[in-house]
């Protein structure tokens, strides 16, 4: 089952099983454009894996200038990112990185905030300018849960109201511009549009303050069903693909 994907390389769930009271799972990177596939060690945890978010960094993901190499046998560097609610409750993040072919021990994740850190509403997250994005929610609201790439430091900004939410025909979708700006989609009816909202980052105003980031609005798009669908269905999914 594919995860997530990022520059050629995609991540698959190949296959998990339990054992004592903990969820064994495997996966692999697979270079689509080199035709490698690297699987990857055994991952033991009590991590709620089908709840989880998932991201795959390179080398051009940090905004550190150091290049790291990978171990003979791996098509490339990378590094991959596993976020998510254990059945303890709390929240924890494992690494695997190609430099190093293991799998981290799990660090506890916290906000610096006494907000409640939602679960993840869909596997891949969206990377950009040294951070992941994963949308996370619950009934009251939806939300981006935001993740440092090199400190794996972690805030949470909030998307939309659940008043909005349910004026929308699916979950609001992450991802980035072609110049790595992170951006929400949303999709509304009855006339489907679509609305395209980005971050702006954090940047100083004139008198020396720091602006924190914000969504803007970009524009709308009227989208128009093919001519063979005679009426618009009841159900319309909204999902990124690449």
């Amino acid at each position: 089952m594919p995860l997530t994907a990022r520059t050629g390389l995609l991540l698959v769930w190949l296959a998990s099983r339990r054992q004592y009271n903990m969820s064994v799972v495997r996966l692999a990177v697979c270079n689509l454009l080199a035709g490698v596939c690297d699987v990857l060690p055994r991952l033991s945890s009590d991590l709620e894996f089908d709840k989880s978010g998932y991201a795959i960094l390179t080398s051009d993901c940090s905004s550190s200038t150091t290049q790291q190499s990978s171990q003979p046998g791996c098509s490339t560097f990378f590094k991959v990112l596993i976020t998510g609610r254990r059945y303890l409750g709390s929240h924890s993040l494992y690494t695997f990185s190609s430099s190093e072919a293991r799998w981290s021990k799990p660090t506890q994740l916290t906000l610096d905030t006494p907000e409640v850190i939602h679960d993840c509403l869909h596997p891949d997250g969206a990377v950009s300018r040294g951070k992941v994005h994963w949308s996370v929610g619950d009934w009251s609201c939806r939300c981006s849960l935001d993740m440092d790439t090199e400190t794996y430091h972690i805030s949470q900004a909030k998307i939309m109201a659940w008043t909005i939410y349910v004026e929308t025909s699916d979950e609001p979708q992450l991802g980035v511009t072609t110049n790595v700006t992170p951006l929400v989609l949303t999709l509304s009816g009855p006339g489907l549009e679509l609305k395209i909202c980005t971050w702006q980052d954090d940047n100083k105003r004139k008198d020396g303050a720091i602006a924190k980031a914000g969504r803007l609005t970009t524009r709308i798009v009227e989208l128009k069903p093919p001519r063979q669908i005679k009426r618009c269905p009841n159900q319309i999914h909204l999902r990124l693909l690449g």
